[in-house]
């Protein structure tokens, strides 16, 4: 069963493949801005492990 974290980080993360703008991302899963960066940097730091990994 997925979560609804990892479904929306996610969407996320295939939004930003897709050359989205954070503001438009944040529209889409309904969440702050702040959220999308972070999850993006997260990302970029430590792969997509950290980002599904369970906390």
């Amino acid at each position: 069963m997925v979560s609804a974290v990892r479904y929306r980080r996610a969407m996320v993360m295939l939004a930003l493949a897709g050359g989205n703008t954070v503001e438009v991302i944040a529209r889409l899963v309904q969440t702050s801005p702040d959220r999308v960066s972070l999850v993006s940097q997260s990302q970029k730091a430590w792969g997509p492990q950290r980002i599904y990994a369970h906390r």
